[in-house]
């Protein structure tokens, strides 16, 4: 902790048993015309608690949001009622999850190390 490598602990919640059953990836490109564009979205989407993530991404977009919701009646009012209303937004694109096949928050520490090799058992 004192190395700064710890950020936090957090319990890993099911969304699902809290009534959470949507889960969407949003694709977003920015409105580079607008000044502050960047700045202005990031912190737009901070007063959004739907956004559990946001990451720069390379590609078509810029960002890419993860966003939790109830239903997708929810997930459609808070797309037509904030995330569009949004006028640093270019365009949009959201990909429906169906579902996690994994979800690890474990670092690869031995990422980089030689891996020490087996010795063979003499027969």
């Amino acid at each position: 902790e004192h190395m700064h490598v710890i950020e936090g602990y957090h319990a890993k919640v099911n969304p699902e048993k809290l009534g959470l059953n949507v889960q969407t990836f949003v694709f977003i490109a920015l409105a580079w015309r607008k000044d502050n564009a960047f700045n202005k979205f990031i912190e737009k989407i901070q007063d959004i608690p739907e956004v559990v993530e946001c990451h720069v991404i390379t590609g078509e977009a810029d960002v890419i949001l993860k966003i939790i919701c109830k239903d997708k009646e929810e997930y459609e009012k808070l797309l037509f009622e904030k995330l569009s209303q949004i006028e640093e937004v270019d365009h949009l694109r959201t990909q429906f999850i169906l579902s996690t096949v994994k979800d690890s928050k474990v670092l690869p520490l031995d990422y980089g190390k030689p891996r020490r090799r087996r010795r063979k058992a003499n027969s």
